[in-house]
């Protein structure tokens, strides 16, 4: 068949377009507001009406490094890390140049709890294995410091007695060691860890329903907003102007609560109903240097963001999604989600 030769505007407008066309490499588009343009889990709830996020009162301070660029949106990548695992990834932390996974079940095994590793190509690059010893041991709760070192949180169970304990990776490349830095005085079950800008180590105890501060140095501790009996103090985060936030359940409705690090209560946000269906569940929780913050909701297989002041601002889900409960995000905004069931680590790519 004959080419017609074609004019050459026509020709550069063929070629714009066909640029404009090949933007996100044919991936599927998660809307902004959350509204994934591939087909939610059959048991999300439908989605309900967005409001806008709140705008911040002053400016975030930058992190370190290049100036952090807010995205406007993500998208579903990819999911990586199948065959990595031994249990099944719990808890996820990301830095500029790593993915840390930690693999565990619990107490029900005698295969020691493990750190997975991997490279910015979601390859793996080193497992670094928790060694039980006279204990046996399960992790949580996992945190990046920002002088690279990994923190853990440990729950162990030692002659009958439950403890938590702090543990610490340090390392580069492929080579990395374990340090167990012991038990933290009067914390009984680590469920959450953070680290703040000087390095400072918050810890969320569910036995105690209480926030550790220096988990490491003093381990000064105030009561957090949960119920031992109900839902416990479980997830932990460090604020861009180093407040701490954590949630809990009150009454059957779920709550984001902001403390200084004295203890002081700053806010105590109500989430409002999403759908049909109240978020439940919440494992980890994750904030952007932005201020949005991000929660894993296996319950409703999908992982909530919200604005700062705690308004629905979208959800993010995927085909694979089954049972997210570790959140993190990158330096570069990119969304790491784990998810126990699927065992896998799902990537959510930002758009700019």
């Amino acid at each position: 068949m004959k080419l017609e030769r074609t004019t050459g505007h026509a020709f550069r407008l063929l070629v714009l377009f066909a640029l404009l066309g090949g933007c996100g490499g044919g991936q599927k588009k998660a809307d902004d507001k959350g509204t994934p343009d591939e087909p939610a889990p059959a048991s999300s709830p439908a989605e309900p009406a967005a409001s806008e996020p709140a705008e911040s009162a002053a400016p975030v301070p930058a992190p370190a490094g290049p100036a952090w660029k807010a995205p406007s949106g993500w998208f579903y990548k990819e999911s990586f890390g199948k065959a990595a695992f031994v249990h099944m990834p719990v808890c996820v932390a990301a830095d500029a140049e790593r993915i840390v996974v930690i693999d565990s079940l619990g107490t029900e095994t005698d295969k020691d709890t493990q750190v997975v590793i991997f490279g910015k190509d979601h390859k793996v690059r080193a497992k670094v294995p928790v060694p039980m010893g006279g204990t046996k041991m399960r992790s949580h709760g996992v945190a990046i410091a920002p002088d690279g070192a990994i923190y853990l949180a440990l729950n162990a169970m030692d002659g009958g007695n439950q403890l938590a304990k702090v543990g610490r990776i340090t390392g580069s490349g492929s080579s990395y060691s374990f340090e167990d830095l012991g038990a933290v005085s009067g914390a009984v079950a680590a469920y959450g860890i953070a680290v703040d800008a000087a390095g400072k180590v918050y810890l969320a105890d569910a036995g105690t329903n209480k926030i550790f501060v220096d988990a490491l140095g003093s381990a000064t501790s105030f009561s957090g907003p949960g119920d031992t009996e109900d839902y416990p103090t479980r997830g932990i985060a460090v604020e861009p102007g180093g407040t701490l936030l954590t949630h809990t359940m009150r009454g059957g409705k779920f709550h984001l609560v902001r403390y200084s690090t004295s203890g002081q209560q700053l806010d105590d946000m109500e989430l409002a109903k999403v759908a049909e269906r109240l978020p439940w569940h919440y494992n980890e929780i994750a904030v952007a240097p932005d201020g949005r913050i991000f929660l894993a909701d296996y319950g409703n297989r999908y992982t909530l963001r919200l604005s700062k002041d705690g308004r629905f601002d979208g959800k993010m889900a995927c085909d694979n999604c089954r049972a997210p409960v570790g959140v993190a995000v990158a330096p570069d905004g990119a969304i790491y989600v784990a998810d126990f069931r699927s065992k896998q680590v799902h990537y959510f790519e930002p758009m700019f």
